[in-house]
């Protein structure tokens, strides 16, 4: 049960009411929404320049006020006039052509030599210059085409604003990648690449870590499948097992076709010895491997998820060849029948 205020009590809350509402119109603020129970509750109120914030008795009367307010006048205080500007670019013979809002909005100014240069005050009083007095000059449109035909690109512009711009091209090496986009300024420098170029600068013998072609082929390729094949199996089933719908330590089950054995195939397709290791092969050949045995994995199917126990405990009894659906479903109902409950 609420307990009851006193006469007294209403009355100091009104007075404090009035007198908040009463100093809130002495510096043109508004009052909104929100009842003040006391000093220390917040109401919703309205500054001069159309400004919501919420502020209580207490606050306002110290001197507290809108925040937004306060920024802006600080910014204000801060700035730098016009005729400060100015007489700053005449001191270097620069004449300002656009108007001037503050140092981080571009500005476009005339220098002694008649170029015009649109650039950033706050860098020009840093030192910053016109580029073209410097000798910095535009790419002609031919020169910046001719910038991504060194590198091995076909350019797929006309036209260009500055260096900065993302420009369209193509890789001649992975057209299947499309259209990919790079700054003149970072393909000049050969800071911009083909992703897949790039990649390629890091894999196998360019990679900082190898050590001659060692790792086993089979790793590589679960890894080059997980995207199209383990994960989608993964999701079919929500990422649980399918006999025991446990989420953890999932395994994907190759039941149509074991996974050494598309190994083989893929191998056998593309006319390569078996048991290779990854040192064998060129990036080309990996790569065409890594493709083939994508390929065989969704010919055959997704897999099913199992945890870790129950997939090797169903290869102890069905061995490591030759595994299919009538295997694993004479697995599950003995499962389900409870023959493994001891082992788990």
């Amino acid at each position: 049960m609420a307990r009851k205020i006193s006469d007294y009590h209403l009355k100091k809350r009104e007075e404090t009411q009035k007198k908040f509402i009463d100093l809130l119109a002495q510096n043109n603020y508004i009052h909104i929404s929100g009842d003040m129970v006391n000093s220390k509750t917040k109401v919703k109120v309205r500054c001069p320049h159309n400004h919501t914030w919420q502020v209580n008795y207490e606050h306002f009367k110290k001197g507290t006020r809108c925040p937004e307010c306060r920024i802006i006048e600080g910014s204000l205080k801060k700035r730098l006039n016009l005729s400060t500007v100015k007489s700053r670019y005449a001191l270097k013979g620069y004449e300002i052509l656009s108007t001037y809002k503050n140092c981080h909005s571009k500005l476009k100014a005339k220098c002694p030599e008649g170029h015009i240069w649109e650039h950033l005050p706050s860098n020009f009083f840093k030192g910053e210059e016109c580029f073209q007095c410097k000798g910095a000059k535009k790419y002609t449109v031919e020169c910046a085409q001719a910038a991504f035909s060194d590198r091995g690109f076909i350019p797929l512009f006309d036209t260009y604003h500055h260096n900065k711009e993302n420009l369209p091209f193509l890789c001649k090496e992975h057209i299947d990648l499309g259209v990919q986009y790079a700054p003149l300024h970072n393909m000049v420098r050969g800071l911009a690449n083909c992703r897949k170029c790039y990649l390629l600068l890091f894999t196998g013998e360019n990679s900082s870590r190898w050590k001659g072609g060692i790792s086993p082929l089979n790793k590589t390729l679960r890894e080059a499948v997980y995207e199209v094949w383990t994960k989608p199996s993964l999701e079919k089933y929500s990422f649980k097992c399918a006999i025991t719908n446990s989420t953890k330590d999932l395994h994907v089950h190759h039941y149509k076709k074991n996974f050494s054995e598309i190994v083989k195939e893929t191998l056998s397709n593309l006319s390569f010895e078996p048991q290779s290791k990854i040192g064998d092969f060129t990036v080309n050949e990996l790569e065409q491997i890594k493709n083939e045995c994508v390929r065989l994995h969704l010919n055959y199917g997704l897999g099913i998820p199992l945890t870790k126990k129950i997939h090797n405990l169903f290869h102890e009894i069905y061995g490591t060849s030759n595994n299919n659906e009538i295997q694993l479903n004479e697995f599950r109902n003995r499962y389900e029948n409870g023959e493994f409950e001891a082992l788990f």
